[in-house]
């Protein structure tokens, strides 16, 4: 149940992807593209590159899903800028959202600087916050339980046949572990961190703007196990792990945490466990190693957070009067950080382009930070900014929808006539994607598909209305 009900809630996420020619574009726009190699409808595999856009107001467009010849940087930013340039909207696109991988990232054949300076202009570079904890998540879950090199990790799968002899009722917080309730009392700085920790959970629980249930579930998991108070039902039971999904280590090791006295574990594995729990927990950033978001123009997001105090952007205001580095760097270089770095200290003059990027009025900067939140130029940047999406979920959505119509081949696909052909689709997006193969697919032939002569037939009422037109292939 719980399967399908997952199953379900990606097919919902995927059909909120709309099409760009059928809706009003926002003027400022975030790129995301994501890669991965797919079965291919000739039977072989093959590169596939999901590009969209969103907006604000939780806009979000898919450009395409085009095959690529390889994931190099050069490739991917010819692929992605192509998607862009059939849309026509080069000159709304003010960030990227990307993954960190040195495809994308490097600063001299990477896909983002490429696709920047085929743009002509310097963009907002956004790394995948999902992305940025999945790489941190995996290193510090190798120095605590060890790499493993199959598809599943032996302790969870023990979690997993184990499950229906255990009480999640009956859990193991910080508040109810004698060592635990200890080393807080003694550790003022650890003690600091769960009661932020903890408020900060509480309150993202509070707004229940989740876009997927495991979001929520880590959230909820770690308000728990850090004394957080919480509904008595029971937790979810463990689903299916794939060593790439970094949620799943976080989640699966809040569990073992919480359950562990009614496990069999060893010293190590309970040693291990443990830390891994609390840097979850605890550690939602690592900014030694991504400081993606504290660069000279990223820094400009943390004018609009309500958590830091009026003070300290008092001072991120006086430094916006500081010159730049000399550097053009899109992050900061982990030398120039210490614990007890202050936000103003990475605010320079060059922040004021993060403004002008978003087209916003600083004339609020102006005032006493007291009052911005009474000031109508400031709610309006503020907007703009929270517009701004930070996770590459988007472009995921996409590579699903392709996965959803490649992986449909249990079923009857497509009857082909000679010349004539008829295509099975569940939906309208799946319908496009399955038409721009074809034309891609009959093109190298020497065919052409003859959009005149092509009809769209809708059967057992799976769309509320009839379907007047079909846009494919520009």
């Amino acid at each position: 149940m719980v399967h399908r009900a997952r199953i379900a809630g990606r097919e919902q996420a995927a059909e909120k992807i709309v099409e760009l020619r059928n809706q009003e574009i926002p003027e400022r726009l975030v790129l995301h593209w994501d890669g991965k190699i797919l079965p291919s409808l000739s039977g072989d595999t093959e590169e596939r590159i999901a590009v969209l856009l969103t907006g604000e107001d939780d806009a979000e467009f898919l450009l395409g899903v085009p095959a690529s010849s390889d994931s190099t940087g050069r490739n991917v930013a010819a692929v992605v800028l192509k998607e862009v340039d059939e849309a026509g909207v080069r000159d709304k696109i003010i960030a990227f959202c990307f993954d960190t991988t040195a495809s994308n990232t490097g600063m001299v054949q990477g896909a983002c600087i490429r696709i920047e300076q085929e743009l002509g202009r310097s963009l907002l570079w956004l790394a995948c916050r999902h992305h940025v904890h999945e790489v941190i998540l995996k290193d510090v879950f190798e120095a605590s339980l060890g790499s493993s090199s199959g598809p599943d990790i032996g302790i969870f799968k023990r979690l997993r046949d184990r499950w229906s002899f255990v009480d999640s009722s009956q859990r193991e917080t910080v508040e109810t572990s004698e060592d635990l309730v200890e080393f807080f009392a003694t550790n003022d700085t650890a003690s600091k961190l769960k009661d932020d920790a903890l408020a900060f959970l509480k309150e993202a629980l509070m707004s229940k703007n989740h876009p997927r249930e495991d979001y929520e579930e880590l959230l909820r998991l770690s308000y728990l196990f850090l004394g957080g108070e919480g509904p008595a039902k029971p937790f979810r039971r463990p689903g299916a792990l794939h060593q790439a999904w970094w949620m799943a280590k976080a989640i699966y090791c809040l569990k073992l945490q919480m359950l562990k006295s009614q496990l069999s574990l060893t010293g190590r594995e309970k040693a291990g466990v443990e830390r891994v729990a609390f840097f979850v927990a605890l550690v939602r950033t690592s900014l030694q190693r991504h400081l993606w978001y504290v660069s000279e123009e990223n820094a400009g997001l943390a004018f609009f957070d309500s958590r830091i105090d009026v003070e300290e952007k008092k001072q991120m205001v006086k430094a916006l009067d500081k010159p730049p580095s000399k550097k053009e760097l899109k992050r900061l270089e982990g030398k120039k950080m210490t614990m007890s770095s202050s936000l103003s200290s990475f605010v320079t003059s060059k922040e004021r382009s993060f403004f002008q990027k978003l087209d916003a009025d600083e004339g609020f900067l102006a005032k006493d930070p007291a009052l911005w939140e009474e000031d109508d130029r400031f709610k309006d940047a503020r907007k703009r900014a929270l517009g701004l999406r930070v996770v590459n979920d988007a472009a995921e959505r996409g590579i699903a929808l392709v996965q959803r119509y490649l992986g449909s081949t249990k079923s009857i696909t497509d009857l082909v006539f000679a010349d004539d052909a008829v295509i099975f689709a569940k939906s309208l997006n799946v319908l496009v994607m399955a038409l721009e193969a074809l034309h891609e697919e009959a093109k190298p032939l020497g065919l052409e598909v003859s959009w005149f002569k092509t009809k769209v037939q809708v059967f057992g009422g799976l769309l509320d209305e009839a379907v007047q037109s079909v846009h494919a292939c520009g």
